[in-house]
């Protein structure tokens, strides 16, 4: 009988993830109005909220799909550095793709 964890560092992410979804709270258009400027990527329109992990995971989710949510070309540099630094702080990843379209220095280890 084979067991649906191959290892205990697949059933810890496991339950890591289960854990920060249960953690997670929608963000309500009254917590929304509430966040100063400086929580969003993209202060003039409120885009991408990065107040919290999960709302960096969706930020860097939306600008790799392409959906810039009405950033003009101009800025999405800067937006997307913003989502990274924020990424940085919470402990998340970033994929070398992201950091190149950042115009950020990507390192082979």
């Amino acid at each position: 009988m084979t067991s649906r964890f191959e290892n205990l560092t697949e059933r810890m992410r496991y339950l890591e993830k289960g854990l920060s979804l249960l953690l997670e709270k929608k963000l309500t258009t009254k917590s929304r109005k509430a966040l100063p400027s400086s929580a969003f990527a993209y202060p003039p329109t409120r885009n991408f909220p990065i107040h919290d992990a999960s709302h960096v995971r969706s930020a860097l989710a939306f600008i790799s799909q392409g959906k810039w949510g009405g950033v003009p070309p101009a800025k999405r540099k800067a937006v997307l550095r913003k989502v990274i630094a924020k990424a940085k702080k919470f402990g998340i990843t970033v994929g070398k793709g992201m950091l190149k379209k950042a115009g950020m220095k990507v390192t082979d280890k």
